[in-house]
């Protein structure tokens, strides 16, 4: 058609003698008049000062534009009229309007999807021409392409990607021939920056930092050092810890609060093994947490710490019998020693220092007249670590033998070295090895000589009694290790590290002598009663976290303070009383899937009293269904490793209307945060207009939502039509959809056994998809129970992602973690209507979940509501209806918590005068499928005694084989009674 075009327009001289309208009305000749098209028009109106002559926009139809186009009239403008174009815009006498940058670069972008050649023609990969977030000019090179993955891992960065403007609008094959940077060109500078102080690594860091080191684009070195000191890790008990302070295994008994279990080891096995994290303590990392302690006491005060923190003696003990058992090499520089005073006290002393010194086991009643300090020494290593510490440099007493004991004819016998008067531990020593040369112990005496007198027991070491009762007089018997207490462990194999639990004991325990320290340890542990000094551990920690304080002046990357993450010079557990305030700003941005909650929800109701930086009032103030739920992200695609729901399947037209637009609107009024802001618009809903400042430009975002993208914080207000909703039709899915939308999240094991009579029973009755996705909601709405404690209270989350840890989909495990003899399971909107999308899926039903807002309240800010959706046949095809399984017996969505109500308004003029009635939806099912709990307990005993019979037998597990022939067998009295007639002739026989 184009070449007869052609024919034509050459025979009948058309570029001659046809004549068209120009933007001003004056006729002017086809070949002096160029044809661009009318969204081309803004942006250029923005960068140039005044635009060529061009054809009139009344000519827009498609039939002309071929005849335009045949004829050989251009529609962008020429190489010609770029060039000078470019030349103004770049470099440094280029105008500083970011408005007029950002519109040339879009303009231009444009120009290169119709024409590649301009690539070379104008150098575009080696010249600064495109504006980042921030409005400078970078070189294509210099900047990311803000794909999924990028933004997942560098977040919130505007200085390193494009301008929002020309992301959105330019096409995504761009990235290409400019030569922006991809994700394998990410740094782990620029992503270490995004991890606000204070807050952990998100799950989309930790996966990046896994896929980075598989692919070898990131060597273990340089991730070592850039995270061996950063606290960016949560342990399993909540403590924010840089990857020195991690195991993979438990140590408590070693280490205490010092050190932490990394829950996510086994996740991201290569990360752990880059940052060397030991599964088992060895030698080094017992030294170095020794030096860590104490560097601490040097900075802080032994008595304090000791007083904060009393089975730190116990475990310095133990970490030195440690060292023993793996033959370690000894310990150079400062380290902690367990020490006992004179007065009988226990004390930390920082090593080297004066006047400590170890009393060897042969010699218990040596005269400790001229020490200050003797270390605490005892139980079976007793010899082998006084042998250890004395490698260490630590000073060995020697029992003084009587002069006439040495016969005086001996010849080989020398002249004894004289006592040396020193406080100085080096001429000590040296008179120490003079006299290891003769075999002969030297007499060692202190500057100060005190009265002689025999080693006192420790008075710290008898166990307080309870207040108002006189304590005993010190033992002066050494106390003997209880049966109780773990084996000792062989060489280098340290069994105590590995079984040894917080807070865990037999009940098989032989009580200990009175006076022991060995029972006042295992009564920390406990947590009974001892007076003021037997505080429990949790009561240590908890004071221990209340005192802490935060230090953000440090740089990301600068080595910290070898301080322990629960003391009160660092970090350590984000509690209520100090919680890092959530950013308002990120709440209308696009999500790149919606994350699990179990692990974000520490602060989210004392951020809850705040009052919203950002968000929107809206009139009429409660919408009913679907109207009422406004999606931000509907997620169709589960990953099971990071728990996350991706959309990666739905389609846009599932959720508009192709009616007209109704008689009703919804007006907007709110304030959005400088950047990419999704507008909030009801389900089926079409935007009218929107009224923002002049430089802010309204772009289609996925999914075809509006998306304004702010040069600073501005007010907005923007109206929307509710458009016809669908006729929901009680009839089968013929459409074809992504199958995608029925594969379970949840294997059978994980769902209780009433759930699965449900199911079965739900199938059976052979009903149409939309009374099924009812008959869900019905169903979970009256056999589960909405319960927000663990969002109330970190210590419900913290157990719940301990007991989840390792299940497939750890919120439908968290929900069930929650039953009782009333409900199934307990949870949020999160949880039930994971479960509900699963049930959906599971009777044949295509779902998804949607998280987003709920417009029943008058106001909305962040967005805290998920939702199930489900995909059902309508008189417009294929749409989403919500199926929330949340909410009240009148359908209002249920909040954890109200979050306070921002400063904005619409004025009572401005509202809509009507307020729009419930649509015509599918009527609910008269009849909802009823459980025999009885029975289901019943049916649970017999599949395990199947289970216990297979592992015996060495069966494969068939559990969905068993679970419905035991159903067969229960629902049919013949086939009982056939197996109670095999058993008894069995019996018989």
């Amino acid at each position: 058609a184009r070449e007869a075009w052609k024919e034509r327009i050459a025979r009948l001289r058309l570029h001659r003698q046809l004549k068209v309208a120009n933007q001003d009305g004056t006729f002017q000749r086809l070949k002096e008049l160029w044809c661009p098209q009318e969204a081309h028009l803004d942006f250029l109106e923005r960068c140039m000062d005044s635009i060529p002559d061009f054809i009139s926009l009344v000519y827009r139809h498609p039939a002309i534009d071929a005849l335009f186009d045949a004829a050989g009239i251009h529609m962008y403008l020429t190489l010609e009229q770029l060039e000078p174009l470019f030349t103004r815009w770049e470099g440094e006498d280029a105008p500083q309007d970011i408005e007029g940058r950002v519109a040339f670069a879009t303009y231009l972008a444009m120009c290169v999807e119709d024409n590649h050649a301009l690539v070379h023609a104008l150098k575009l990969r080696d010249r600064a021409w495109i504006p980042n977030g921030e409005g400078t000019q970078c070189r294509p090179s210099a900047l990311y392409w803000p794909n999924p993955i990028v933004k997942m891992v560098l977040g919130e960065q505007p200085a390193l990607f494009p301008d929002p403007t020309l992301s959105y609008t330019v096409l995504t094959q761009l990235q290409e021939s400019l030569s922006f940077r991809q994700s394998d060109e990410v740094t782990l500078e620029d992503v270490l920056k995004q991890i606000p102080s204070g807050e952990p690594a998100p799950r989309d860091l930790l996966e990046w930092l896994e896929k980075s080191l598989l692919q070898k684009q990131l060597t273990p070195q340089e991730v070592r050092e850039h995270l061996l000191t950063f606290p960016c890790f949560l342990d399993e008990d909540g403590l924010l810890r840089p990857a020195r302070e991690l195991l993979r295994g438990e140590a408590y008994m070693l280490f205490g609060r010092w050190r932490g279990v990394w829950p996510l080891a086994a996740e991201y096995p290569k990360l752990a093994a880059s940052l060397k994290l030991p599964t088992t303590p060895k030698a080094h990392d017992i030294q170095t947490y020794l030096h860590d302690v104490a560097h601490y006491i040097k900075e802080t005060d032994a008595a304090a710490l000791l007083r904060e923190e009393p089975e730190l003696f116990e475990q310095l003990i133990r970490c030195l019998e440690a060292l023993v058992e793996l033959d370690a090499p000894p310990l150079r520089g400062a380290f902690p020693l367990p020490c006992v005073s004179q007065e009988g006290a226990r004390v930390l002393v920082v090593f080297p220092a004066e006047g400590v010194a170890i009393v060897p086991p042969e010699h218990d009643d040596i005269d400790t007249s001229d020490v200050a300090y003797w270390v605490s020494v005892e139980g079976e290593l007793r010899a082998a670590l006084t042998a250890y510490l004395e490698r260490c440099g630590v000073d060995v007493l020697q029992k003084e033998a009587p002069v006439e004991d040495v016969a005086p004819e001996t010849p080989d016998v020398q002249k004894l070295p004289e006592k040396v008067e020193s406080s100085d531990r080096g001429e000590r020593r040296r008179a120490k090895r003079a006299a290891d040369k003769l075999d002969t112990p030297a007499p060692l005496q202190h500057k100060k000589a005190k009265e002689k007198r025999k080693r006192p027991r420790p008075a710290a070491q008898i166990k307080p009694l309870t207040k108002g009762k006189e304590s005993p007089e010190p033992s002066r018997k050494a106390p003997r290790k209880p049966d109780r207490l773990p084996q000792k462990p062989k060489k280098t194999s340290l069994p105590s590290t590995k079984k040894a639990q917080k807070g865990q004991h037999t009940q098989k325990q032989q009580e200990t002598s009175e006076g022991s320290w060995w029972d006042r340890l295992w009564d920390r542990f406990r947590g009974e009663d001892g007076g003021s000094e037997s505080t429990s551990l949790q009561d240590n920690r908890a004071d221990a976290q209340s005192k802490r304080k935060k230090d953000d002046s440090r740089p990301i990357h600068a080595p910290r303070r070898e301080m322990p993450s629960w003391s009160s010079s660092s970090s350590g557990r984000r509690d209520t009383s100090d919680y890092t305030p959530q950013r308002h700003d990120s709440w209308f941005r696009h999500q790149s899937a919606i994350q699990p909650q179990l692990e974000g929800a520490r602060s989210w109701i004392m951020d809850h009293q705040r009052t919203p930086e950002f968000g929107f009032a809206f009139a009429p103030s409660s919408l009913p269904t679907p109207w009422m739920y406004a999606s931000m992200m509907i997620g169709d695609s589960f990953e099971r490793r990071s728990q996350k729901w991706r959309s990666a399947l739905s389609k846009a037209e599932w959720a508009t209307s192709e009616g007209e637009e109704g008689r009703h609107s919804v007006l907007m009024r709110g304030r959005i945060p400088k950047g990419e802001n999704l507008l909030p618009m009801p389900l089926f809903g079409r935007l009218l207009e929107v009224e923002a400042p002049e430089h802010d430009r309204l772009v289609e975002g996925r999914h075809m939502l509006p998306v304004l993208i702010a040069r600073e914080d501005a007010d907005v207000r923007y109206k929307v039509a509710l458009g016809q909703t669908p006729v929901f039709e009680p009839q089968p899915i013929t459409d074809s959809f992504p199958k995608g939308l029925l594969l379970s999240t949840v294997p059978d094991r994980e769902l209780p056994l009433e759930v699965h009579l449900f199911l079965d029973e739900l199938v059976s009755r052979e009903q149409s998809p939309v009374e099924n996705a009812y008959a869900v909601r019905a169903f979970i709405k009256e056999h589960y129970r909405y319960d927000p404690s663990y969002l109330e209270d970190p210590e419900v989350a913290q157990w719940l992602r301990k007991v989840t840890r390792g299940q497939a989909n750890q919120h439908v495990a968290a929900l069930h973690a929650g039953r009782d003899a009333q409900a199934l399971g307990r949870g949020v909107c999160y949880e039930l209507n994971a479960l509900a999308c699963e049930l959906l899926r599971r009777v044949g039903v295509p779902a998804a979940v949607s998280s987003g807002w709920t417009m029943d309240r008058g106001q909305l800010a962040q967005p805290d509501h998920m939702w199930a959706m489900a995909l059902l046949p309508s008189d417009m095809g294929l749409r989403w209806l919500p199926i929330d399984a949340s909410t009240t017996r009148q359908g209002r969505p249920l909040h954890a918590a109200r979050r306070a109500d921002g400063p904005w308004r619409i004025p009572p003029s401005e509202a809509p005068h009507s307020t729009p009635a419930p649509p015509a939806m599918p009527s609910t099912p008269a009849s909802t499928v009823s459980i025999d709990r009885t029975k289901a307990h019943i049916l649970g005993e017999l599949l395990n005694a199947t289970e216990h019979l297979a592992a015996m037998t060495r069966t494969p597990k068939e559990e969905d084989v068993w679970r419905q022939r035991w159903q067969e067998i229960l629902a049919e009295p013949a086939l009982a009674e056939a197996l109670l007639q095999w058993l008894l002739e069995r019996r018989s026989e």
